[in-house]
């Protein structure tokens, strides 16, 4: 298969996220993370809470394909409590670049003291039209259950 090919393939939905404390936009375009938290964060007891979480979000389908109509943010805690988010988009862009092979739309979200009353998984999820789709999760652990616990494996 040549370049010119490779360029053109369907890409299928892409859905991704990562938590952090901070994000700031760069001048060209870019942006910084700061504070990245990597699957799971140690608390030492609860309830507990973030003073500050950021979510960097990123949705990418291919071009030329049916677009959403609809999207919309949602933060759901360990409890499955759903927090409010501001975000939603309609219609999303279509505009691209002339070279584009696919549509990209970026979110990022900042919350404020976001509680935290138990162990389980914080998870950012974004509504496509009315299909769910979980950008990132975040493991939610006490410092004396890691203890107890066994080493879990990482994957690269």
């Amino acid at each position: 298969m040549t370049m010119g090919k490779l360029r053109r393939a369907r890409q299928p939905l892409y859905v991704h996220g990562v938590f952090c404390e901070s994000v700031r936009d760069e001048v060209q375009g870019s942006q910084t993370l700061v504070g990245v938290y990597r699957g799971q964060v140690v608390v030492d007891g609860f309830p507990g809470n973030f003073s500050q979480l950021s979510v960097s979000a990123w949705i990418r389908w291919p071009l030329g394909a049916d677009a959403p109509a609809r999207l919309r943010t949602v933060l759901v805690l360990p409890d499955g409590q759903e927090v409010p988010t501001d975000y939603q988009a309609t219609p999303l862009p279509t505009a691209v670049p002339e070279d584009a092979d696919s549509v990209e739309v970026a979110i990022v979200q900042v919350f404020a003291n976001v509680p935290v009353t138990r162990h389980g998984r914080l998870q950012f999820f974004i509504d496509l039209d009315d299909r769910r789709y979980r950008a990132v999760a975040l493991r939610i652990i006490e410092r004396e259950a890691q203890a107890a616990e066994p080493p879990r494996p990482t994957t690269a």
